[in-house]
């Protein structure tokens, strides 16, 4: 709808006409060797190589797990010492899918398909071995197989057939709930019970940012589970031997899984913005329904709280000397501008019947939020690259934000500012740096 809105405010300005066919073929259909079989290859599994898996395995937990923290790598370790994705299929599933999403990271030529050319095979060999969904659902789900929900959704949301991974990330959600994984625990933590939590959180979260971008309400409800959020402690610090140590953070060690708790925070108010805000009818049973003017201050009353709450390592420092908490931080902070975006989304459709008390202030926080994407993204590009998909459409809508704002400017005579211009081209270039291994990314350029 928001790009609805801009071609709608862009035809209204008498532009000279432009080749409409603007469209790209090899980001808009589906590689032909992306064309899964009806059956995947039977068993034996193909895995890479074991020094190939090592580099992997690290590429893994630097680039992925670091913001989905999804596995324990100790115990990930362990199982692959102990041959177990030759014993256990469920596990083969998760080194396949885990060594698929890596690949993406790597120019070593053993991660790409032979005699095609094409740096989007990427990890294909290995997850088109994988087929997460089992014909019955007679047995009960395993941690392996969530665990394999979500690594296959995590490539394929990034592939040029992206299109059954919102009912795939739904379908292992509701795997989880028939195993009471979204219920909180009162038990001693242990490496079973909260990896099974962080594999509900990561679908959790992955299907959040996929709502949110595709506009459909999640499966699953926050009054609905009750599960705590991680334990914020290190992968390191779980298994130490002494039961008064174990699964806790020594103090002056910031953990790096805080990051994904005020993530997971962010998330909450996504979905509360779904409920408030992006229904496609308004509930029938509810007496008092509060306006527009006090839903917005109530989302924005919980993001000012969110953000107060961020602690000083986590927030934003463009000379930030740690690489993993800058990191971190960027990605915290762009989702942050971009929820600000979608809270105020609603509310900046300029067309003549729809303006309202609220168009002109929401421009200007999504205009001002982009702004703060953009800038974020130019900084922290330039030291390492976050080509994940949240980071992806957070780029992609702070660019079409800035377009509407100068269009809609251009409607009052205004003239286009040039920092949008620029911020807009450093929105495309960010775009165009993922495009030749993240298929959505070329879309979205």
């Amino acid at each position: 709808m928001l790009v609805k809105t801009m071609l709608d405010v862009k035809s209204k300005l008498n532009l000279p006409p432009r080749n409409r066919d603007f469209k790209r073929p090899e980001f808009w259909t589906t590689r032909s060797w992306q064309v899964r079989p009806p059956e995947p290859p039977a068993a034996p599994f193909e895995f890479p190589e074991d020094d190939l898996i090592a580099k992997l395995v690290h590429i893994y937990f630097e680039k992925i797990n670091l913001f989905f923290p999804l596995l324990h790598r100790p115990t990930l370790q362990r199982y692959i010492d102990q041959k177990k994705h030759f014993t256990d299929r469920y596990f083969a599933h998760v080194l396949l899918l885990l060594c698929a999403c890596a690949a993406r990271y790597t120019d070593d030529p053993r991660v790409f398909i032979e005699d095609l050319n094409d740096v989007h095979t990427a990890g294909w060999q290995w997850a088109r071995q994988v087929k997460v969904i089992r014909p019955n659902m007679v047995q009960k789900p395993t941690l392996f197989e969530i665990q394999s929900f979500c690594l296959s959704v995590l490539y394929n949301q990034s592939s040029s057939a992206p299109q059954g991974v919102w009912i795939e990330v739904g379908l292992g959600i509701r795997m989880c709930m028939e195993v009471g994984a979204h219920r909180r625990r009162h038990d001693v933590p242990t490496v079973q019970s909260e990896l099974w939590k962080r594999a509900f959180w990561v679908l959790v979260c992955t299907e959040t940012i996929l709502s949110a971008f595709l506009g459909f309400q999640g499966s699953l409800q926050h009054e609905n589970f009750d599960l705590d959020l991680p334990i914020a402690c290190d992968d390191e610090y779980w298994e130490t031997g002494d039961p008064a140590t174990a699964f806790k953070q020594p103090p002056g060690h910031p953990s790096k899984i805080e990051f994904f708790n005020h993530y997971l925070k962010l998330m909450e108010i996504y979905t509360a913005t779904f409920s408030a805000v992006y229904y496609t009818r308004k509930p029938r049973m509810v007496c008092v329904r509060p306006t527009d003017a006090q839903t917005m201050a109530m989302l924005d009353s919980a993001l000012n709280s969110w953000m107060s709450h961020v602690p000083e390592y986590l927030r934003w420092d463009s000379q930030r000397a740690d690489p993993i908490f800058f990191d971190q931080s960027a990605l915290l902070m762009v989702t942050y501008h971009h929820l600000q975006i979608f809270v105020h989304k609603p509310f900046i459709t300029p067309l003549e019947s729809m303006v309202t008390s609220l168009t002109f202030p929401s421009l200007a926080i999504c205009t001002f939020a982009a702004r703060s994407c953009a800038r974020i993204v130019e900084v922290q590009s330039k030291r390492s690259l976050i080509p994940l998909a949240s980071m992806q459409t957070a780029v992609f809508n702070a660019a079409l934000v800035l377009l509407l704002n100068i269009w809609t400017g251009r409607q009052s005579g205004l003239e286009p500012n040039p920092k949008d211009l620029e911020d807009i081209r450093i929105c495309m270039g960010i775009l165009k740096s993922f495009e030749a291994r993240w298929h959505g990314a070329g879309r979205k350029w």
